[in-house]
């Protein structure tokens, strides 16, 4: 399955994630009911992935890291050029009628480590929102036929669906399905997880403080605040009252 090296250093694997936030800068993406953007909620899950993989010791490379455009064959060169190990792209879902709430994964064909990537990660979206199970699914897409490694896109349910976008735009909703995201890959590269269950007044304290622009950038509930953090906190509280 993956060929990869054992750190020194505590036993961890050393491998090199890509990571793809759909769309931005100029390209919105879709767009929900209450005006949610996916290219908002795609970075929003997309840096929550990132930091956790991090804080595992993976590396990773991001395809963007704000509200920038950035090209498909821009994005996939960036990660081919980094060779990293495996591409994960995260999208949301839309249509036209407001009902399907499904959530799938695609891949560009079957029978690869792509495809049992995908399979992981696809259940535990599944497993963690508990929304119908679009399945694994083939397409001709960008993002997984340019790169030169194996590359899933997740879709993370439709945002056209007023009940999953509520849940899309939030805080919560955002770090359960990077979290889930990461534990399909752990449990592809047969890695023990460690998925502490973090209580509900803690998330709704850190989603306050996201929407009222005093967390800015991903933070686990439990993680210790460095100076740094509480500082940025505290510059960001005082931005916020010179406002008003």
């Amino acid at each position: 399955m993956l060929v990869v090296t054992e750190s020194s250093i505590g036993g961890r694997i050393i491998m090199k994630i890509g990571i793809d936030p759909g769309h931005g800068g100029e390209d919105p993406g879709a767009m929900g009911a209450y005006g949610t953007r996916e290219k908002d909620v795609n970075l929003a899950i997309a840096q929550r992935v990132e930091f956790l993989l991090k804080r595992m010791g993976i590396e990773t490379v991001m395809t963007r890291t704000d509200d920038s455009s950035k090209s498909l064959m821009t994005r996939s060169n960036l990660l081919n050029g980094a060779k990293v190990d495996y591409v994960i792209s995260i999208h949301c879902n839309s249509s036209n009628n407001p009902r399907p709430n499904y959530i799938s994964t695609f891949v560009q064909a079957s029978g690869g480590e792509a495809e049992q990537l995908a399979e992981k990660v696809q259940a535990r979206m599944v497993q963690t929102t508990g929304w119908p199970d679009g399945g694994v699914r083939v397409q001709n897409l960008h993002m997984t036929r340019e790169t030169m490694m194996p590359a899933v896109l997740c879709e993370c349910g439709f945002i056209s669906n007023p009940a999953q976008e509520v849940i899309l735009k939030s805080s919560e909703g955002q770090a359960r399905l990077a979290r889930s995201i990461v534990d399909g890959l752990n449990d592809f590269v047969d890695r023990p997880v460690e998925n502490p269950v973090v209580e509900q007044w803690k998330l709704n304290i850190m989603d306050r403080a996201a929407q009222n622009g005093l967390v800015t950038s991903p933070h686990e509930p439990d993680d210790a605040a460095s100076k740094w953090f509480v500082l940025q906190v505290a510059l960001n509280l005082l931005d916020a009252v010179v406002k008003k």
